[in-house]
């Protein structure tokens, strides 16, 4: 596995802390997630040159745009911005992007009544194309991070994509607590385990962060090993199945880079060891 850690820049000020910060601590792969910086041909540069004198080599590319709002930016990410990203794709040496998987509701994570109907399903079908097309100059990748109240929210739904589509060049993100709901919570296991086996061979990167459903039916979202995740369960799971690569932790500040990649290793290596 290609254990990465997810640099998120809201200003290009932060580049050279991050970026060093996660090469002091060992990584030599990351997911780049430029929230509010302008994509243009100078920053994406910029952004290369930086990882590159760090050692460090950009993997999945995180678009985070809503293609069923496609001109609102709830986390910095237009339609037209993501489009401009796949332009400027082979100055960061990298061929895939990830953005979400789409919802109608304003809220980027609520549902909106259609949100798994037919309308819905062909919009997203229909960008998933277009993108393709635009990536294909690369062999690019086009990777969908699903939740559980968004189109691709199960494992029907993205598999009828994949039928529908039918690219080898698109994928999803496995980040177990994205796909399980409050009513699945007290199940998560069984869930996680159905969703590696079934979606294995349509795996972009696995998202490693952490999950717990607070006592208001609130979600908080911590960083690997902060909340209820069965993180033994999940790497024994990916490595029965031959998962090899990438694994991005997520949803740690630079301080904590070196703690989580310490914890996801060690997990890693016990997965690992159960298999031999």
């Amino acid at each position: 596995m290609r254990l990465g850690i997810s640099i998120e820049l809201y200003k290009m000020d932060e580049l050279e802390e991050k970026v060093g910060a996660a090469s002091s601590c060992g990584f030599k792969y990351c997911q780049m997630f430029l929230r509010e910086v302008e994509i243009t041909e100078k920053t994406v540069t910029r952004v290369a040159d930086v990882c590159k004198s760090h050692g460090l080599k950009i993997g999945p590319v995180g678009a985070y745009a809503n293609p069923l709002r496609p001109d609102e930016a709830p986390m910095g990410w237009t339609m037209s911005k993501v489009k401009r990203m796949i332009e400027l794709l082979p100055l960061l040496e990298t061929n895939e992007v990830v953005i979400w998987s789409g919802t109608a509701s304003k809220g980027l994570l609520s549902y909106a009544e259609g949100n798994f109907g037919k309308e819905a399903f062909q919009t997203l079908a229909r960008i998933s194309e277009e993108l393709l097309t635009l990536l294909q100059g690369v062999n690019g990748v086009l990777t969908f991070e699903p939740y559980y109240t968004h189109v691709l929210h199960d494992i029907t739904s993205i598999l009828t994509l994949s039928d529908t589509v039918r690219s080898e060049r698109l994928k999803v993100i496995m980040d177990p607590p994205n796909y399980i709901s409050p009513d699945d919570y007290a199940k998560r296991d069984d869930r996680m385990v159905e969703l590696i086996e079934r979606l294995q061979s349509h795996i972009g990167a696995v998202h490693f962060k952490d999950f717990r459903l607070m006592p208001d039916g609130a979600w908080d979202y911590p960083g690997p090993g902060g909340g209820t995740m069965n993180y033994p369960l999940l790497l024994q799971k990916l490595a029965s199945c031959g998962y090899s690569s990438w694994g991005i932790i997520e949803h740690v500040k630079p301080a904590e880079y070196a703690s989580a990649k310490a914890f996801i290793e060690s997990q890693l290596k016990t997965a690992t060891a159960g298999l031999q």
